[in-house]
């Protein structure tokens, strides 16, 4: 593997995949050469910790972050330990769940992820799965009581790795709080609107507990949080994080520092332009003829745009034309439309550099240029690319 090849890539490319978010790198260099790196922490597990002497520092940021979140989400007791959406998912099914416990999930065509129930299959629980309307895409609450009050599940997991708008459980708080049912979201994708509050914060929408990985709308470290203010069930939590997580990755919780200080009163900002980017470009999108799957009022409202490029041109050929000239999209058969392959577009790295919707016109452009021919011009469009990149990495440089 080529490193140096893979930089240029980088310093010359536009990504617009969901997971990515990485292009202010530069500024975490001193992590970087530091020895956080390569060192073991236990943050939460009180008795190894005081096993490393070096901890204090790494302790006592681990606090701040944590109390960062906690004063931007309003909750009162949160965890930075789990390593992954993954372990976090891992972690709450193992401290909550027995065997043949049953716990209702998000189904499939509305947009879990994949490998939510396979977890909770591996654990020997019993799997059902959250009634939808067909028609309105949205729960069928009366269906759902129905069902809730024969079952009394253990859990209910509301998965949102891809959803384009939050769903409330209030319509069955009533049954939810007499059975001592567990409600659980994940907001993943959504939680720096939950920050700003352009989304209803879970704590307050009729859920116990919910969670979030990051570098998706929050920029950078790959980590998962867990936030509820319930005091028995977190400290449950914690007990079992203490033997299924052992180096809580202190790197990452010195990057995720600098991020939210980086962030400090920009989430609004951040938040509501990557709405506008996103409406904007899905309506830039529709006049390009090609066939959005969105919400049917507001086109997106989160960092999310999915579309079908055919019979314009096909999805594949068009994925191909793209990554040619070094623009990154996903290329991936979506859910809630029969699994129809299509292409994903995110748009909160480039939000993150202050993107606005002049840049959008560039991408737009060239999209319509490949509509129009056959054969594109491969190093006028990658200049093109280049250029956009380089100026928007230098923006946001002198801006911070």
């Amino acid at each position: 593997m080529n490193i140096k090849e893979q930089n240029i890539i980088f310093l010359n490319s536009i990504s617009l995949i969901a997971s990515e978010n990485y292009s202010f790198y530069y500024d975490f260099s001193d992590i970087y050469f530091s020895d956080i790196w390569w060192r073991y922490s236990f943050l939460e597990n009180k008795l190894f910790q005081k096993s490393f002497p070096w901890h204090e520092q790494i302790t006592k940021l681990h606090e701040k972050v944590i109390n960062d979140f906690k004063k931007l989400l309003k909750s009162s007791f949160l965890t930075i330990s789990p390593l992954s959406w993954m372990n976090a998912l891992l972690s709450i099914l193992m401290s909550f769940t027995k065997y043949w416990d049953l716990v209702y999930f998000i189904p499939v065509e509305f947009w879990w992820h994949s490998s939510s129930t396979k977890i909770a299959e591996k654990l020997w629980l019993r799997i059902k799965y959250i009634p939808f309307d067909n028609n309105t895409k949205k729960i069928n609450f009366n269906l759902f009581r129905n069902e809730l009050e024969k079952d009394i599940p253990k859990l209910i997991y509301v998965d949102q790795m891809t959803w384009i708008y939050p769903i409330s459980l209030l319509k069955i708080k009533d049954i939810v709080d007499n059975n001592n049912i567990i409600t659980y979201n994940d907001i993943s994708h959504n939680w720096a609107f939950v920050i700003s509050w352009f989304h209803c914060n879970p704590l307050n929408d009729w859920y116990l507990m919910f969670w979030w990985s990051t570098h998706k709308t929050i920029p950078w470290p790959q980590k998962a949080f867990i936030t509820s203010n319930n005091e028995l069930l977190y400290n449950k939590l914690i007990e079992n994080l203490n033997f299924l997580v052992s180096n809580n990755n202190p790197i990452n919780i010195f990057i995720l520092w600098k991020v939210l200080s980086k962030m400090d009163w920009k989430w609004n900002e951040y938040t509501s332009q990557i709405i506008k980017n996103s409406f904007y470009f899905s309506k830039k999108i529709k006049e390009l003829g090609f066939e959005l799957v969105y919400d049917w009022l507001n086109f997106s409202q989160n960092h999310q745009v999915l579309f079908f490029t055919e019979p314009i041109l096909k999805s594949n050929i068009f994925f191909k034309k793209l990554s040619n000239i070094w623009i990154f999209v996903n290329f991936l058969p979506l859910p809630f439309s029969n699994w129809r392959v299509g292409i994903r577009v995110w748009l909160q790295e480039f939000t993150f550099l202050w993107w606005k919707e002049k840049d959008l016109d560039i991408l737009i452009n060239i999209f319509r240029d490949i509509i129009l021919n056959e054969e594109i011009n491969l190093l006028s469009n990658k200049n093109i690319v280049s250029n956009l990149k380089k100026e928007l990495l230098i923006y946001f440089k002198n801006s911070n």
